[in-house]
């Protein structure tokens, strides 16, 4: 540690000059007191990752009775996610810290320092999802909650907390030993140092664990591991052992070749190369716009014919890369945008299947504009492939798939506005089926049947309609084939193949209870085999979905998905964070409040929520508009809590609330929906929707 001379009354600010980056206030630099030696400081210095360092996020380090414990402010981590504190005088354990991701893609981090470091001494606070867990098990789960009680948080609490702490290195204790059981002897999920990921390096051994262990619920909702080769829950331990240990995975040694630590580096690594350059050095148009020609290092990014030996070229639902990434490559915001290391959100070993190991990578990013994304990505581990450009043995290939479907887990929360105010929260699965013209093989098929866990046993028929891009759910069961002229409409635009709803929207109201699912072909039934929250199979990550592909009649094609998320149960919906709703969208819903001026057809509207900073960032907004769409044309930023929401459409205005209710057009009004969609980063659909039909 550097200690620094210091004038009387002040403090300082970093412990060495290699942390100055991450800390506030000010440089802390040499200061000339005159001779005097200053008092020794306790410092903290903290690593905020989750299998890759958590950059540019705010740290909040607090005493139990919520002031800021460290003199520094404010304190933001640094690129390779640390921080530092230095204590301000009288403050002692424990210490509260929250870390927060402006970006959204990570929820809060919570950790507690339970002891004080010595004057001159620097202590090692880890906050990660590993910590925010074992906090939570404290408050049945509630991490936060123990950290807004933090005034209740005593010696027994302090005890309760490191017998937890014990018995969960216990229980994933073989994932220690398969990672490295020589670095990560006596490992402490608070204190052992990380050495987070970022795009210059490899993570340490304690990383790793982060990469590894994934933080999950059980089915009524008890906090659980998994791994990304073993995605079934295993309840954590608590206070008392866990019952069952989380199995060694079969993730690679940790330096070997096969490292997905190395590979979610190099991952991120070959992207931010090729987006480096911009759109006219990434890529060649021709005069319809078609990519003819992708620069080297974009072409790098993915297996080519020859790039490594024996490797297939990309494909990622019968796209090229050049067309599967083509909004990206052509999109000028995309130009120098950072990226940061992929995470890991599924490993599927070898089997008879696939010859290969594969991987789902996510790879974050923040465009030039500041905007964050993420793309979602399949590779596969071609052993023995590594080169000195491209160590690792992990290669995006895309998920070698023929045709533009996939499926996906959706939850929702619906707020009715009326004479009888009322709501739900329901779940369910997105089936899409591109009926787009330029889909790969598009005109190969016309109808299709799609089976799998939660489904009806036999099966959901999708059909190609005019105009739409997508196909739409049937009302038809039973055995293929079917003909596209025999399907009926579930119902217009249909895509979502909804399992359960609550009976109300709050504890009063029923929202932990299961209400009745609607008698209609696009809902769950208890009699068809399919999940209605009461009986059936819940669909969970890594379940396989069937898609067979029909033209006129006869089979075309037959393909399988994995889903990628499991469905929240329905009654654990409410404990979700959600935003508040704003008072200026309560007014544009809500009859009852009285602004008449909002009750006729609007041009545009006044959209705004109260942040939980637990929940996603709303990333977008939609109004039901008089032409029968649900739109909003005004874009805004990741973070805001309002929007000038206008219609899409020259012409089109906002639905009335007043008047005759007209659903089936040509000028739809007398009901009124907006709608907020939340950035979930894992390929799920998060939605709340306001609501007033009368």
């Amino acid at each position: 540690m550097t200690v620094q001379r210091i004038k009387p009354g002040s403090m300082v600010t970093c412990v060495s000059l290699a942390a100055l980056s991450a800390c506030g206030g000010n440089s802390g630099s040499y200061v000339d007191n005159g001779g005097t030696t200053p008092a020794l400081v306790a410092t903290f210095s903290g690593t905020a990752a989750t299998g890759k360092a958590l950059a540019g996020a705010s740290v909040k380090m607090t005493n139990p009775g919520g002031s800021p414990a460290c003199v520094e402010t404010p304190i933001t981590t640094a690129p390779d996610g640390t921080f530092s504190c230095t204590l301000k005088s009288g403050v002692t354990a424990p210490i509260f810290v929250v870390v927060t991701d402006p970006l959204g893609n990570t929820t809060p981090l919570v950790s507690i320092a339970t002891k004080t470091p010595a004057s001159g001494s620097t202590g090692q606070i880890n906050v990660t999802p590993l910590t925010t867990a074992i906090v939570g098990q404290l408050n049945g789960g509630d991490a936060q909650g123990v950290v807004d009680n933090a005034a209740a948080f005593n010696a027994a609490s302090a005890a309760a907390l490191n017998t937890i702490k014990t018995n969960v290195v216990t229980q994933i204790q073989n994932v220690l030993n398969a990672i490295d059981s020589n670095a990560l002897l006596n490992y402490d999920p608070f204190s052992t140092p990380i050495t987070a990921t970022t795009l210059a390096r490899t993570g340490n051994a304690a990383d790793r664990v982060l990469e590894v262990i994934q933080v999950v619920k059980t089915e009524t909702g008890e906090p659980a591991f998994a791994t990304v080769s073993e995605p079934a829950p295993i309840p954590m331990a608590g206070t008392t052992p866990a019952a069952t240990q989380v199995p060694a995975t079969a993730v690679p040694p940790i330096g070997s070749p096969s490292d997905l630590g190395l590979a979610v580096q190099q991952v991120a690594q070959a992207f931010a190369s090729c987006f480096a350059l911009p759109v006219a050095q990434r890529v060649t148009l021709d005069a319809n716009q078609f990519i003819t020609r992708m620069a080297v290092p974009c072409n790098d990014m993915v297996t080519s014919a020859d790039q490594p030996s024996s490797a297939p070229a990309f494909k990622n639902n019968g796209y090229e890369a050049a067309s599967w990434f083509y909004r990206l490559l052509t999109d000028d915001k995309l130009t120098r945008a950072v990226f940061s290391p992929a995470e890991v959100m599924a490993l599927y070993p070898a089997d008879v299947s696939s010859p290969r190991d594969i991987a789902i990578f996510n790879v974050p990013y923040v465009d030039n504009q500041g905007t964050p994304g993420n793309i979602i990505i399949a590779g596969q581990n071609f052993p023995v492939s590594g080169t000195t450009a491209h160590s690792s043995t992990w290669w995006i290939t895309g998920n070698q798939k023929h045709y533009d479907i996939s499926v996906g887990t959706s939850v929702s929360r619906r707020q009715l506005f009326n004479t009888h105010p009322s709501g739900e929260f329901s779940i369910g699965l997105d089936i899409r089926i591109s009926g787009e013209s330029y889909a790969p093989h598009a005109s190969s098929f016309d109808v299709v049947l799609v089976k799998g866990p939660g489904l009806p046993t036999s099966g959901l028929w999708y059909g190609r309609r005019n105009g739409q891009s997508l196909f739409e759910m049937s009302s038809n069961r039973g055995a293929p084939p079917q003909l596209l002229s025999n399907l009926a409409s579930a119902c217009s635009g249909c895509i979502t193949f909804r399992m359960a709803r609550t009976a109300g929207i709050t504890a009063e109201t029923g929202a932990g209870r299961l209400g009745v699912n609607v008698n209609h072909a696009n809902w769950a039934q208890g009699n068809d085999g399919s999940f209605n929250g009461a009986m059936g199979t819940r669909p969970a990550k890594g379940a396989v979905y069937t898609f067979s592909l029909y033209q006129a009649g006869a089979m075309a094609a037959t393909e399988t998905r994995r889903l990628l998320t499991t469905l929240t149960p329905v009654t654990l919906a409410a404990g979700l964070p959600w935003h508040g709703i704003g008072s200026n969208l309560a007014a544009a819903v809500d009859l009852g409040l009285g602004n008449t001026a909002l009750f006729g057809e609007q041009t545009s509207l006044w959209v705004d929520w109260i942040k939980n900073p637990w929940a996603e960032p709303v990333s977008g907004v939609y109004v039901s508009q008089n032409n029968g769409a649900y739109e909003n044309a005004t874009k805004f930023p990741i973070g805001a809590t309002s929007v000038l929401a206008t219609p899409v459409g020259s012409g089109n205005k906002f639905t009335s609330l007043n008047g005759p209710l007209n659903e089936t057009g040509p000028v739809y009004g007398g009901y009124r929906e907006i709608g907020l969609t939340y950035r979930t980063v894992d390929g799920s659909d998060k939605i709340a929707a306001y609501a007033y039909y009368p």
